[in-house]
């Protein structure tokens, strides 16, 4: 839409792997929680859009002189 501006924001799956260590022989027990990347789940791709701040519209009505296309079309080189 005119005046918004949009973007791609990845957001990386996590998981949490939450336990206990126990020893046998000294009878100690340890709590765990280990946060990670998943790989069972895909990280999620989410497009955003919002209002486009003053500096983002000036500079969508900024003259942005731009090379032509192919590079060098403007010169011609002579075939002999």
């Amino acid at each position: 839409m005119p005046g918004e501006v949009s973007w791609v924001e990845l957001r990386p799956s996590r998981e949490r792997v939450e336990g206990w260590f126990v020893s046998n022989k000294d009878d100690h027990r340890l709590h765990a929680v280990i946060d990670g990347p998943s790989r069972a789940v895909p990280d999620r791709l989410m497009q955003r859009t919002g209002p486009m701040t003053e500096t983002e519209k000036q500079r969508c009505i900024a003259d942005r002189p731009i090379t032509t296309t192919p590079v060098g079309a403007a010169t011609t080189i002579p075939l002999n």
